[in-house]
């Protein structure tokens, strides 16, 4: 079916299911990124009985996550551990302690320019990295609904080391309202949020999203003025911090060097 919103037709991969039917079945995310069937949770009862338990359970995972969002204000605390170590776009990563995970073939290189794609801005509109004569420094998050992820847009729309020409761009597969609830509630307002929630087609074109969670990698990267990248660093391990000091100081460098 088709929707608008914010004079934006946006199309639903499926059709609602109707009343007495037997509602679709679909995947959520488990608090260590593992997925879970709402099968899982079935029990022997009628389809109609099943059909109310699965939209309630949709309406609590909903309300849970609106409530984690908007009670996201505080920088967090700083036993975040930290890593300068980086990996190759459309390799791999793990998640703590868990089996890596794979990233979509693709990737990029320093001295190009990144892969064209497009990601959506906060009225729900087509976006691109273009070149238009800035130094960028792009943050890339899973989702801004966790911790190292929250700790990793606070580092950069607070930072004071930055040179004030230099964009300041977070990308996550977070909705577009989600990041804007997040900036407000979090006054990181000086950043531009972009959303690949469509169809992650920024992170399968540029090697950063991972299989399986399809949620992006993390990781960091400085593109100049010509919309080159200049400085890029793949987190080896989704759990840990990049080292935001180096892409700083690359970003500052780019800055510096086109007065």
């Amino acid at each position: 079916m088709s929707i608008t919103f914010k004079e934006n037709q946006v199309r639903t991969l499926v059709e609602l299911p109707k009343a007495e039917t037997a509602a679709h079945d679909f995947k959520l995310m488990r608090r260590g990124l593992s997925e879970v069937s709402l099968k899982d949770y079935g029990t022997k009862k009628s389809a109609v009985k099943g059909t109310r338990l699965r939209i309630l359970a949709s309406f609590v995972v909903l309300l849970a996550c609106c409530f984690a969002l908007t009670h996201c204000t505080t920088s967090p605390g700083g036993d975040i551990p930290k890593t300068s170590e980086t990996v190759q776009p459309g390799t791999h990563v793990s998640l703590g302690s868990t089996a890596t995970t794979e990233l979509y073939l693709g990737g990029f290189k320093v001295g190009e320019p990144l892969p064209a794609s497009v990601l959506a801005g906060a009225d729900m509109g087509p976006r691109q990295l273009n070149a238009d004569g800035k130094v960028r420094l792009i943050s890339i998050v899973p989702s801004l609904d966790t911790k190292v992820c929250e700790a990793q847009t606070h580092i950069l729309g607070e930072t004071t080391r930055l040179n004030p020409a230099i964009e300041r761009v977070t990308i996550s597969r977070d909705l577009p309202m989600a990041q804007q609830r997040f900036a407000a509630a979090a006054h990181l307002q000086s950043i531009n949020y972009l959303s690949d929630y469509k169809d992650g087609n920024f992170g399968r074109s540029t090697g950063l999203l991972m299989k399986g969670p399809e949620l992006l990698a993390r990781a960091v990267i400085v593109t100049d003025h010509q919309g080159i990248v200049r400085y890029f660093q793949v987190v080896p391990d989704v759990t840990k911090l990049p080292d935001m000091d180096q892409a700083i100081d690359a970003a500052n460098l780019l800055a510096g060097a086109q007065k």
